[in-house]
């Protein structure tokens, strides 16, 4: 049998829900609460929850006195209000000053003496006190009547007395320990590490900042030599401080350092140091403030930097710059300016900023220099400056204010560019607005911008006197919608504003646009152009509205006159020719009288009967105005038959066209005439033809791809200018072909009739139907 066997056998231990078992542990665990950190309402509260576990029991509380005794404050278990009752009711308040009385001690009770005890039938109440003051009662409820024995009032009592004890202890510990915690935190809460070292270097003590700093509890480092965790490159700077401290320094620091960080790499550091002696004035070790600079290390290296970057921009920005003080002296300038103002650096510096001014601009600089103290900058001042030779010149400036860490105004930096390329670009651009203004205005048509929503950004004073009632302004047409004007959408523009504004030009002809007045309608060429802006993006249209109303009347009166005076050279023409043949025929019969008529003088009588005859017969077949030409020089050229018989051209005719029905449909045609026809399909094969045989006749088409007929005609004029040559065509002719055409011999229109074949051959066979 073991020792501890036989010490407990011979021992009698009391049964474990003896009321001395009970209490030991009562008082173990109050014990433990009361060293704790938790405060008084906690430990009251924690404290209930035990003893009830004890007495096995449910509900009970502690009463305990207000700091002034003048009430109870209450900490316990849900009682259904009988706890509160106890403390509210005069019996209530009875017992519990008699239980908190000097001689007062633990009283039992029950629900006969209390009427406000519910469902409870018993209670018991101990006083909680130690020997120098009374905290209040502590009471136990019983939902059982004589629950509650002699052994348990004795047991509360002890327990209340230990639970006394405990709190007046606990007072006492308190403000040790607020005294402690005051201390601790005024070390932990320091941004800078405080530190012990004996005289051998060893750590005696480490604040937790430590940790923030390297990574390392100060627990890990105690007992450890500080250069142990110094970058050895860096050893001499702490150890040389810590040396004068060792031999009676008042005080060192030591210049920066790194430290190994736990997780690898370094911190910088920085020590101040003091001697610690011992009561004998022995130094025994140092005390000092580590500080973490690390991060001011890098802001440091950082500003290094950003000062290296900011020179760099600093001299080479675009703009000139210059730094001044409050009263404008200079103390700085970048390049820029400095070539700016033809200056050299070493002229520049100290010099008055405000002296290369102009004298006209000094207000204007100094109304700056108080708004910027005011408003901290100001942005796009113009001023003019002087350059050392006495050159003015525009500068737009930026003006701040230069402060201080504190926010204190040092000085301002002044920003400025060179403007006077850019006003001469205004300038240009200004006349060149006046003169577009101008052109635009006296442009004899309407002239109309649109933006893209097709609504009307300008418009011209040619527009507004021709579209306007008497009276518009330009301003008053200015943003409407283009198509609400009535003849503009009339016009049938709506598809082609569309594609205006999505960048393709129109050109639309002979546009009728009616007015207000229904009885009135002009025509117009409308021309759209898009606009672009200069990333090639569309950003608008342009249209123009050309009158041509009255050029129209003007062509109709211009094609009236040539065809009067087609008629009048045809009326002479004709004249002429009868005149001629009648003449010989009254000179025959004046010689007749004469008796001087013999047979040859018959014979010329027959003749010139025919030609009459002849003359009647051609002139029934002339239809059109447009065979002015063709009739004086053609049909009737009776001159080259006065001179005398020409031989006849051979019957033989070309015709030229590139559509083969009707190519062959004339071909046929002239066949059936009796004449040989030979056919080409565009102008380089009619030549050919040309170049390789006789001909009496062409008939050329005018469009053709290849080489068209006024090209064909062209080269017979020059190479066969005797021979006839006759267009056809199945459109109108433009106006400024007519003067061709006129030189050939005549014009076929589609579609070609056979007499139409028969009057033109017969113009140079006659009688060719016979």
């Amino acid at each position: 049998m073991s020792s501890l066997e036989k010490n407990s056998s011979s021992q009698q231990l009391p049964p474990l829900n003896s009321p001395v078992v009970k209490a030991l542990g009562a008082f173990r665990q109050i014990a433990r609460i009361a060293d704790s950190s938790l405060d008084r309402k906690e430990i009251l509260q924690t404290s209930v929850e035990f003893l009830l576990e004890i007495l096995e029991e449910q509900t009970g509380g502690i009463c305990l006195l207000n700091q002034d005794r003048s009430g109870w404050e209450l900490f316990s278990q849900p009682s259904g209000g009988v706890l509160e009752g106890l403390v509210g009711s005069e019996e209530g308040r009875h017992l519990l000053s008699e239980v908190v009385s000097p001689s007062g001690s633990s009283m039992l009770a029950g629900k006969e003496v209390f009427s406000f005890l519910g469902r409870f039938k018993s209670l018991i109440a101990s006083p909680v006190r130690s020997a120098r003051e009374v905290f209040g009662v502590v009471v136990i409820l019983s939902p059982k009547k004589d629950r509650f024995s002699t052994e348990d009032e004795k047991l509360l009592e002890s327990i209340g007395s230990f639970l006394g004890s405990c709190l007046q202890n606990n007072r006492l510990f308190s403000k040790l320990r607020k005294s402690e915690v005051a201390y601790r935190a005024l070390v932990e809460n320091v941004d800078e590490i405080l530190f012990q070292v004996d005289t051998s270097g060893a750590l005696t003590f480490l604040s937790g900042k430590i940790y923030d700093s390297i990574g390392y509890e100060p627990e890990e480092l105690l007992g450890c030599n500080f250069q142990q965790l110094i970058h050895p490159e860096d050893i001499g700077i702490p150890v040389a401080a810590f040396e004068d401290v060792k031999r009676g320094g008042s005080g060192a620091t030591s210049g920066f350092y790194r430290v190994k960080h736990r997780e690898g790499g370094y911190r910088w550091h920085f020590t101040s140091y003091s001697a610690q002696r011992n009561p004998a004035g022995e130094i025994i070790g140092g005390v000092g403030i580590a500080r973490d600079v690390t991060a001011e290390m890098e802001t440091r290296e950082k500003l290094e930097i950003s000062e290296t970057r900011l020179k760099e921009i600093f001299e080479t920005m675009q703009e000139g710059i210059a730094v001044t003080d409050l009263k404008g002296k200079i103390v700085d300038l970048n390049h820029v300016a400095v070539d700016t103002l033809g200056l050299k650096p070493e002229e520049a510096r100290g010099q008055s900023f405000y002296n290369f001014v102009s004298p006209e601009d000094a207000d204007k600089i100094e109304q700056s220099r108080v708004a910027v103290l005011r408003y901290g900058r100001i942005s796009n001042r113009e001023f003019g400056f002087i350059t050392r030779k006495g050159v003015k010149f525009p500068v737009e400036m930026n003006i701040s204010l230069l402060k201080g860490r504190s926010g204190q105004p040092l000085g301002f930096i002044w920003v400025g560019r060179d403007i006077s390329e850019r006003r001469e670009w205004e300038r240009r651009l200004t006349e060149s607005e006046e003169r577009y203004r101008n052109i635009f205005n006296t442009f004899p048509a309407s002239v109309i911008l649109l933006n893209l929503q097709g609504q009307v950004v300008d418009v011209n004073q040619w527009h507004l006197k021709e579209f306007e009632s008497p009276g518009t302004s330009r301003e008053s047409y200015l943003g409407r919608d283009f198509l609400s004007y009535p003849p503009n959408a009339e016009a049938g523009l709506r598809q082609r504003l569309s594609e205006l504004l999505e960048g393709k030009s129109f050109e639309a002809r002979n546009l009728i646009v009616p007015f207000d007045d229904a009885s009135e309608s002009r025509v117009f060429d409308v021309i759209g152009v898009p606009r672009f802006n200069l990333e090639g993006e569309v950003v608008g249209g342009l249209l123009v509205y050309l009158d041509v109303s009255q050029r129209q009347e003007l062509e109709r009166k211009s094609i009236e006159a040539k065809r009067l005076e087609a008629v009048r050279d045809l009326a002479g023409a004709i004249a002429h020719e009868f005149s001629q043949p009648i003449q010989g025929l009254l000179l025959l019969g004046e010689m007749s009288t004469l008796g001087e008529v013999n047979h040859k003088h018959w014979e010329q009588v027959v003749e010139l009967t025919e030609r009459l005859s002849d003359l009647v017969l051609r002139l029934k077949h002339i239809t059109s105005v447009k065979t002015k030409a063709y009739l004086r020089d053609r049909i009737l050229d009776f001159y080259g038959s006065l001179k005398g018989p020409k031989s006849a051209p051979p019957r033989r005719v070309l015709v030229i066209d590139d559509e083969i029905i009707i190519r062959e449909a004339l071909g046929e045609m002239l066949r059936k005439l009796g004449f040989e026809v030979a056919t080409a399909a565009g102008g380089r094969e009619a030549v050919s033809w040309l170049e390789t045989g006789e001909f009496g006749l062409v008939i050329c088409d005018i469009y053709m791809p290849d080489l068209d007929g006024f090209g064909v005609f062209e080269v017979v004029q020059k190479r066969w200018p005797e021979l006839p040559f006759v267009f056809v065509t199945g459109y109108s002719v433009p106006i400024e072909r007519e003067k061709v055409i006129s030189q050939a011999a005549g014009i076929l229109e589609k579609p070609v009739k056979m007499e139409h074949i028969s009057a033109i051959v017969e113009r140079f066979w006659p009688k060719v139907r016979t």
